[in-house]
């Protein structure tokens, strides 16, 4: 134990027995096992407690779920082998292949017996596997209509078999080892004898496919009502790393690679039915398919939905498994869909999530794709080159750039996983589910040392030891000393500078590697065009921060003293006030901010994460928008302040109405007041295509840019505010009320079209369209999905798209929750991954080392993917 942390003493664990054995109980059946966790996870507090113990429950928590997550590895391991081992010596009785057989042809016979339009619905989704988008297009239907015919005839399937085979539980038993079979080669249908291989196999698709909508029409396979729903649904939130995050910041992270934005599914309400037939009362289901990361169809993966839930003892998020669902010979699956939208994940112990499906309950056209490789456990230490452990490296597996360029498939809803985690004091790490897989790379670095990659593909599971070496260029640094105003050195104080912090050791130094090439401003910065830093500050809680800002030599870099010492000074200043709203009164539950904090770098080496020193010394270290709340007066307090002049910002977040005021460091009695006035107390409109057409189920909602984020004159980040609106009818009508006519815009957004900020460049939505608007018409492009490939990947490095006045068009990676956007993508091997773009773009550019190569002209359809090759 070193002096900048404390651990409880051991006895100080056994304070928290009871309340671990009842976690393990509440995640593990068996009594015996939950009693192993148990004695594991106080085994490893003993061994290697926290170097915080703030939160000693949630630190016990993450580890009762990884000893358990394990023993659910090795159990389920355990299984299979022998399931596999069983198979060998047992096979299929001539009764059960008989019983087998007539089941398939009871099927067949029920789909033949299906009125039209059902049976074409079932047959080209299931026999020809096309996804209800294509069906659409083909029958010339809207997408929902597809899906409603699809749904009715599970139901109709569902009421023949009961009748033929003289009940539900007749059925149901007879199907469900179809369902669970998951492997084409088992169902052979009548119809299928004599055909050829490939259309055989289609049949038998179709009698696993239907096996398993049918059943989960049913509810029948509900793991809840099969006696596996407590041990799955536990065991399952375990299975990618519950503490890794789904939705990416919008903060530097992204900025080198364009804008992100976050783009919600769970915004897109479809519940106005197309068709004027009432709907069925029976659980709505949807399809997804599981690919692995080597591009084919993933049969026999085991999927979970996984929602988040709010639970006890501090933790906000947890994941909590609801349904399963095993993928067939196509890798297609079939699930029951929930209230709530989430992620869908692998939970087969021999495959890993590499991209997780994010699905929404209202989604209408877009089917969630899971993308699944080999896993492996890695688990070792990482020291120096005199084997002492090193604190604090970040040790990581990086996807491979062109992932996503390997699949001609639609995957916007499908997010990347993460696996990084930082050593702890004695240089350990723990990643499970590691995925293996072409161009993946097994990366640990630390600062002062040099990078250390290996291509995932050579890596074996099992404990290793990873050595760092110094960087060869030792020269190339930045020391100091951090004091207080009396001259005493300061430990664990926070340095930063430019894009990077780090904290002072026990003595008060403080080093930072500047040809260090992981370093934020060697790699973000150099992406961006920042200069190099040109100061230090030094922040430690309770104090005011010290700066030193050196004189810039001729050669435009700063002149470093040879001995740097940073002073920090006294107690941090508060402003406190009050906020009137628009109508006189005390607000209050309104947020209040400040809108110009000071920079300060990232002090987490795994992401490129910066704070603010208002944030450092008002205890919330962790960046981003922090925000005040006003108390039932309207009263607010917002600490940890210097002393110089703040923008303050005051919003009422029920309608976004805000205001700003300056005021210095230390006041009292400030005073924000909402402006009369500036609220549309409703706005009708019509969202359309640049056609014309009406756009239906499209969400619509106020929305404003609260809070930027600057680094050296540019925004870096932007945090977003928005409140509640509403959905398009069937001729792509909408009325919103108490709409704010400054500092805010509409965002409109749906599976058909790509999202739209309107009037976000005004920032006003009075400019834009008046006092008393009788009804506004939002035009909104079509989303069309398009993949570019290169016969010669030595053709072109780039490609970008222009509309019909030759301006470039925004060329969209989305993501699940998130999107990245640029002008211009760049080629992996030869193929971008699949693009989203407006319906605009008329022509395709392809660059070389900057300059055009080759331009056409194109014509992108929508609703399915445009394949281009050059």
């Amino acid at each position: 134990m070193t002096a900048e942390h404390t651990t409880p003493e051991p006895e100080r664990w056994l304070d928290h027995l009871p309340w671990t054995r009842s976690l393990a109980r509440s995640l593990v059946r068996d009594p015996g096992v939950a009693e192993d966790v148990v004695q594991e996870t106080m085994l490893t507090a003993l061994r290697h407690p926290p170097r915080d113990d703030r939160s000693p429950r949630g630190w016990l928590r993450s580890v009762v779920r990884t000893q358990v997550w394990r023993e659910w590895r090795r159990e389920r391991k355990r299984a299979l082998r022998e399931v596999r081992a069983a198979r060998k010596e047992s096979w299929p009785t001539p009764e059960e292949l008989h019983e087998r057989l007539t089941t398939q042809r009871l099927v067949v016979d029920a789909v033949e017996s299906l009125d039209e339009p059902y049976r074409t619905a079932i047959l080209l989704r299931y026999f020809e596997g096309l996804p209800p988008r294509k069906i659409a297009a083909q029958e010339g239907v809207p997408v929902e209509t597809v899906k409603t015919r699809l749904r009715r005839a599970l139901e109709q399937l569902r009421q023949r078999l009961t009748h033929s085979c003289g009940g539900r539980k007749a059925w149901l038993i007879a199907l469900l080892p179809l369902a669970l079979m998951g492997r084409p080669s088992y169902a052979l249908t009548v119809g299928a004898m004599g055909m050829e291989p490939k259309t055989k196999i289609a049949a038998g698709a179709l009698i696993l496919a239907l096996a398993g909508a049918v059943l989960w029409q049913t509810g029948a396979f509900d793991p809840a009502e099969n006696g596996a729903g407590g041990e799955r649904e536990t065991r399952a939130e375990l299975a990618d790393g519950s503490s890794r995050e789904d939705t990416p910041d919008a903060t530097l992270a992204s900025a080198g690679r364009g804008r992100q934005t976050p783009t919600d599914p769970s915004q897109i309400d479809d519940t106005a039915a197309v068709e004027a037939e009432p709907a069925l009362p029976i659980p709505a289901t949807f399809i997804g398919r599981v690919f692995h990361a080597d591009a084919y169809p993933a049969p026999g993966v085991e999927i979970a939905w996984v929602i988040y839930d709010e639970v006890s003892e501090n933790e906000s998020d947890s994941e909590l498994a609801t349904s399963h669902a095993v993928s067939d010979g196509a890798g297609i699956f079939t699930m029951p869909a929930r209230e709530r939208g989430g992620r869908l994940v692998s939970v087969s112990p021999e495959y890993t999530t590499v991209l997780a499906g994010v699905f929404s309950p209202r989604s209408k056209t877009l089917e969630p794709v899971v993308i699944v490789a080999d896993g492996i456990d890695l688990v070792g230490t990482v020291v120096d080159a005199e084997h002492r452990p090193i604190t604090g490296a970040r040790v990581s597996v990086e996807l491979p750039r062109g992932l996503r360029g390997r699949f001609d498939e639609v995957l916007d809803n499908a997010s990347e996983e993460r696996w990084q985690i930082e050593t702890e004091s004695d240089g350990r790490f723990d990643l499970p589910g590691s995925p293996v897989l072409a161009g993946a790379r097994f990366e640990v670095s630390a600062p002062g040392f040099a990078l250390h990659i290996e291509p995932m593909e050579g890596v074996a599971p099992g404990y290793r030891e990873v050595v760092l070496l110094p960087l060869d260029d030792d020269e190339e640094t930045l020391r100091g000393v951090v004091v207080d105003p009396r001259g005493q050195r300061v430990p664990s104080a926070q340095v930063s500078y430019g894009l990077v912090a780090t904290n002072t050791a026990q003595d008060g130094q403080f080093v930072f590697h500047l040809s260090d090439p992981r370093s934020f401003n060697n790699t973000f910065g150099a992406q961006l065009g920042f200069r190099s830093p040109q100061s230090l500050v030094a922040v430690k809680e309770g104090h005011l921060p010290g700066f030193l800002e050196p004189p810039i030599g001729l050669d435009g870099h700063p002149d470093w003293p040879d001995s740097i010492v940073i002073e920090i000074g006294g107690e941090p200043l508060t402003i406190t006030g009050r906020v009137i709203d628009a109508e006189g009164s005390p607000l209050a539950a309104g947020e209040v901010w400040v809108a110009d904090p000071t920079f300060f770098g990232s002090t987490n080496p795994t992401r490129p994460r910066p704070s603010h020193v208002e944030d450092i010394l008002a205890g919330e270290p962790d960046g981003g928008w922090r925000t005040v709340e006003t108390d039932e007066k309207g009263q607010f307090e917002i600490g940890g302040l210097l002393d110089r002049d703040y923008r303050l910002e005051a919003m009422d977040p029920e309608t976004l109405l805000r205001v700003g005021v300056t005021a210095h460091g230390g006041s009292t009695d400030v005073v924000l007041e909402l402006p009369t006035g500036e609220l549309y107390a409703e706005l009708r409109g019509r969202v359309v295509d640049r056609h014309g057409s009406a756009i239906s189920g499209a969400s619509i909602h106020p929305m404003c840019d609260a809070f930027r984020e600057h680094y050296q004159g540019q925004v870096i980040s932007t945090r977003h505010a928005e409140v509640a609106g509403t959905t398009t009818d069937d001729s792509g009508h909408f009325v919103l009320e108490r709409v704010p006519q400054n500092l805010a815009y509409l965002r409109i957004d749906g599976e058909e079209i790509l999202p739209l900020e309107w009037g976000r460049s005004e920032q006003s939505l009075l400019a834009l369209i008046g006092e008393d608007p009788a009804e506004i018409e939002i035009v909104v492009p079509r989303r069309c999905h398009v993949k570019v490939e290169l016969i010669d990947p030595a053709r072109a490095a780039e490609v970008a798209f222009l509309d019909s006045d030759g301006e470039p068009v925004d060329a969209n990676v989305m993501q699940g929750n998130s999107r990245r956007t640029t002008e211009r993508v760049s080629f992996v091997e030869g193929r971008t991954p699949t693009l989203a773009v407006t319906d605009a773009a008329v022509t395709l550019v392809l660059y070389l080392a900057g300059e055009e190569v080759h331009r056409e002209s194109i014509e992108l359809g929508s609703g399915e993917l445009n394949l281009l090759r050059y």
